[in-house]
């Protein structure tokens, strides 16, 4: 298997589009949207976000990082943190469930997670962002 980013990346969208504790998840996108053109709520994201490279012992050790971000929008912002949140264990569980990603990395994990919340007139919005921490050998 190729390890390199565009490979991981399709990788953590594969595990969670497959996820049945994720099938609330209506939609997954490769990219943020425009928040004009939000699609139905819930819905995730994967992006890169860039990483190191480190020289070790002969070759280079290479670590990038990906966000994995689920969105719930709706009238009801006494569900929506909780919804999320669920959302969220459940990102994580499918992706440690195979922490080397379909052989695309050496190892990854959740190395954090983040919640903001944005408030609209008639609804608000909660996106909980998690940094999945990768590495491999180029």
């Amino acid at each position: 298997m190729t390890q390199d980013a565009p490979s991981i990346k399709a990788a953590i969208l594969g595990k969670l589009t497959v996820a049945a504790d994720l099938s609330a998840v209506k939609k997954w996108l490769k990219a943020e949207p425009v928040p004009t053109r939000y699609p139905t709520s819930p819905f995730g994201w994967v992006e890169y976000n860039g990483g190191v490279r480190k020289p070790s012992s002969g070759s280079k050790e290479v670590v990038d990082d990906f966000f994995v971000v689920l969105v719930v929008k709706s009238a009801d912002p006494d569900n929506n943190e909780d919804t999320a949140m669920m959302l969220a264990k459940a990102a994580e569980a499918a992706l440690e469930a195979d922490p080397q990603l379909n052989s695309t990395t050496f190892d990854s994990y959740v190395s954090n997670r983040e919640k903001q919340k944005v408030f609209a007139s008639d609804y608000d919005i909660v996106a909980i962002r998690l940094t999945v921490h990768t590495w491999r050998y180029a």
